[in-house]
């Protein structure tokens, strides 16, 4: 199967997982809350609406207000038919006239379930035009399928868990059938995005037709499994109104369909012979089934024989065959590659984060115990206060303008700076007292009563 022939598979099987997992999520909401399900119709339709959008005005050169009225009046639109679908009251959707009937009837209770729905849509919307946007390579098809799984099996975990511990009996006919529509669009969706890829070895020859032949197959059964479980419901009703239209309006010809049926396939009955003069009875008046001669019929019987041993031997060899193929391709050897990744994570790289990240986090939380340890706090702690340091500016410089942003933490800041000249500069080793000192104003300085003052200087100084 070619790439451009792919490609439309492709992004239907990836557009079926994300609206599956989706509307199973919102099918039970609204069964739970509103005792209606949510149209799955609608929901497609919302889906598509907002893809085809996105792509219309992705990288077209339209004006930022002009996408957001797009997409506002789109989604308005999604909204009311979906509203129309809660609380339409058997009306049709054009005018609007139910909207003020329902309204006024439901007051509250109306606008409540209106934005539940309509938030129901946004989530909808959003997933639409995030679709077009996103790749179809191998890895983003399958982060998004074990997002799908992992959100319906939290559905699963939700329901159990309302059913054995509160008793609460589960109303959501369609779970299951919206759960193995996401399972058939997911894996052929997997299936394609690793042969667009190219990480599936090709084969040539006679054997390349047959496994493109099981391909095709394979993808329209899982297409087509997918899409009657997703839309289930609606084929169901469509089904039952096709067979009342089709019993009203054949009910005229049903007659004549039984009287050509018995004239095809009924008994054959000789025509009576005409009475004798003498008014006696005949024996012919009595109807026979006329019959064929015996060669006949033995010669359709052994023809059938035949038939059926050339069909039995046909799919003997064709079943031979792909066994053989499949045992062959089992054992054939994949391509080598001169710089493999390796599989699974790198767990040295990651350990190596995981350790730097540890030693910065303990950096910062260890208060620093020499003099330039101190003076690099108090530079982040002048930073964050909206009083970085200037580049030309000395230590000393640099404490006065600080202690004229902040008067009462001068004395503090000053200390500071005083260890680092008589440290650094001088060369003099501090007294314990004094360390101990200049340490206990630098956890002054880090108390949370100077937070509010130097957001305050940040923000508005």
């Amino acid at each position: 199967m070619p790439a451009s022939a792919r490609n439309p598979w492709l992004k239907t099987a990836a557009a079926g997982m994300e609206l599956s997992w989706r509307l199973a999520w919102a099918n039970w909401l609204t069964m739970e809350i509103l005792s209606l399900a949510y149209p799955a119709g609608a929901a497609a339709l919302i889906f598509s609406a907002a893809a085809v959008i996105r792509k219309i005005t992705l990288g077209r050169g339209f004006r930022l207000i002009t996408i957001i009225g797009l997409h506002l009046g789109g989604f308005v639109l999604a909204a009311l038919v979906v509203v129309h679908h809660f609380h339409g009251l058997g009306r049709p959707w054009w005018p609007l006239d139910w909207l003020a009937l329902a309204a006024t009837e439901g007051r509250g209770i109306f606008w409540a379930s209106a934005v539940f729905e309509a938030s129901l849509t946004v989530v909808l919307w959003t997933a639409g035009a995030a679709w077009v946007g996103r790749g179809l390579e191998y890895e983003t098809v399958s982060r998004r399928f074990d997002l799908g799984l992992s959100m319906l099996f939290l559905l699963f975990i939700v329901k159990y868990f309302l059913l054995v511990r509160f008793e609460h009996p589960v109303h959501d006919p369609q779970g299951l059938l919206l759960a193995l529509a996401f399972i058939c669009f997911g894996l052929l969706g997997l299936s394609l995005a690793r042969i667009r890829g190219g990480n599936v070895r090709r084969t040539g020859g006679r054997a390349g037709g047959l496994w493109t032949v099981a391909g095709m197959g394979a993808v329209g059964l899982l297409i087509s499994g997918g899409a009657t479980a997703f839309f289930l419901p609606q084929l169901t009703s469509a089904a039952e109104a096709g067979y009342q239209v089709l019993k009203w309006g054949g009910r005229p010809l049903l007659d004549l369909f039984v009287a050509v049926l018995r004239f095809l396939y009924g008994p054959r009955r000789q025509a009576p012979e005409p009475a004798p003069a003498g008014g006696g009875s005949s024996t012919m008046n009595t109807p026979a089934m006329s019959e064929g001669p015996a060669w006949l019929v033995r010669v359709m019987e052994v023809a059938a024989w035949v038939l059926l041993g050339l069909v039995v031997l046909m799919a003997t060899a064709a079943a031979a065959l792909l066994i053989y193929q499949l045992i062959r391709r089992l054992l054939a050897r994949t391509e080598a590659q001169e710089k493999a990744e390796p599989w699974g994570p790198d767990w040295r790289k990651w350990a190596a984060r995981l350790a730097d990240g540890w030693s910065r986090l303990k950096k910062i939380l260890t208060p620093p115990a020499d003099a330039p340890g101190l003076y690099r706090w108090l530079q982040r702690w002048g930073r964050v206060g909206g009083r970085a340091r200037r580049v030309s500016e000395t230590p000393r410089e640099y404490a006065r303008r600080l202690g004229a942003s902040f008067p009462a933490a001068a004395g503090d800041i000053q200390a500071i700076v005083s260890l680092l000249e008589r440290q650094v500069y001088a060369g003099q080793a501090a007294p314990p007292e004094q360390l101990a000192a200049v340490r206990h104003g630098r956890r002054r300085l880090a108390g949370v009563k100077w937070w509010p003052r130097r957001l305050k200087t940040r923000l508005l100084d």
